[in-house]
């Protein structure tokens, strides 16, 4: 999983990344880290609804998984859709660590 947030990183996508990250996530459904870079795939691929069920869905499994929420606010922005954050619990850079 470290090479494929790499490459989306560089802005190398493949083909094989959603086929990959949806193997992982039919194996473990819970894994916000999984989600959080399918849904940035997603994003980059113009599904932004698909984008934003992912980043809200790995920000409430993983509440400090930054950039999760940092991807997700940026989605809504870039959507003009702040209330869509508003539903959702806290403020993006509220973490639960501290």
């Amino acid at each position: 999983m470290i090479a494929i947030a790499a490459a989306l990183m560089r802005g190398d996508t493949r083909p094989e990344t959603p086929v990959l990250l949806r193997a992982v996530l039919a194996r473990s459904p819970d894994d916000g880290r999984a989600l959080f870079l399918l849904g940035a795939e997603q994003a980059s691929l113009g599904l932004f609804e698909d984008a934003r069920r992912h980043f809200a869905r790995a920000v409430e499994l993983q509440p400090n998984l930054l950039e999760a929420r940092l991807q997700f606010i940026m989605l809504l922005v870039a959507l003009d859709d702040l209330g869509g954050y508003r539903n959702f619990q806290g403020s993006p850079f509220n973490r639960t660590d501290r």
